[in-house]
């Protein structure tokens, strides 16, 4: 199936995906994959976002850009390429001197997102989310834990250069450990965990590698407690109308000030 660029309209997106000035796109869209072949001016990026339902590969035509993928930094140039599985977060911006142009490919995944079981079946749990406020370089994060009926509030941030450079991750991280630690205080021997980002999961049990030191921490806080609560953690679909990750979203928002 051949498909002309030049006679599908060009779009000029303003801070796409919170990212910074204009993002240009052609995109071919049929349902089943977007395929779109996009502009950066020098100083513009595609902001830091997750992808929930379906994956992404992108291929640098011209030009040179960093690519932030999960709490690593990858350099990209012409002739290279950039995957990002289901699951994932990264940004993409160009800190070169010239546009950079690339396509990219995000295939839509046909199963269904699962729905969490509600916490009929679960004496304490908990939601986390985490945000960046790319203004001020502060994150945080936002949630809350059930227990007996009752709601406890967590919030927090910070600045610190090394984890501001995680970005939104880095409130991903803090808001899972103060879950875990606020049920630990109370003598909780048990907490589900709900996140919207797959690396509060796999960090944890040591399936993702941990190159950033709240990566490192938090894998170290979680073997710090395993042998004094037993820790479940379940994936919701972000930004879909779940209730308890709206609201942990909305903490998190406020945590850094937006």
């Amino acid at each position: 199936m051949r498909i002309d660029f030049g006679s599908i309209e060009e779009k000029k997106i303003a801070n796409f995906k919170g990212g910074m000035q204009t993002f240009r796109t052609r995109m071919f869209d049929d349902g089943s994959a977007k395929i779109m072949y996009g502009t950066l001016e020098p100083g513009a990026s595609i902001g830091l976002h997750t992808h929930e339902t379906n994956s992404e590969i992108i291929y640098v035509l011209s030009g040179k850009g960093r690519m932030i993928y999960d709490e690593t930094e990858e350099q990209l140039q012409a002739g290279e390429a950039h995957y990002c599985p289901k699951g994932h977060t990264h940004s993409f911006i160009n800190d070169g001197t010239e546009d950079l142009v690339f396509f990219a490919v995000v295939p839509e995944l046909t199963e269904a997102a699962e729905e969490p079981k509600e916490q009929k079946d679960t004496q304490c749990f908990a939601y986390v989310d985490g945000s960046y406020n790319k203004v001020s370089g502060t994150y945080g994060y936002g949630g809350f834990v059930m227990h007996d009926g009752k709601k406890e509030i967590l919030q927090g941030s910070g600045t610190d250069p090394e984890m501001a450079s995680m970005h939104n991750v880095a409130g991903e991280v803090l808001g899972s450990m103060a879950a875990i630690q606020k049920a630990v205080e109370l003598g909780i021997a048990e907490i589900t965990i709900f996140y919207d980002y797959m690396g509060i999961e796999k960090w944890a049990k040591g399936e993702w590698n941990r190159n950033k030191k709240g990566t490192i921490a938090y894998y170290d806080f979680i073997q710090s407690v395993k042998d004094q609560i037993r820790i479940e953690f379940k994936k919701v679909k972000g930004h879909s109308g779940v209730e308890g990750n709206e609201e942990a979203d909305k903490l998190a928002k406020q945590a850094v000030g937006l």
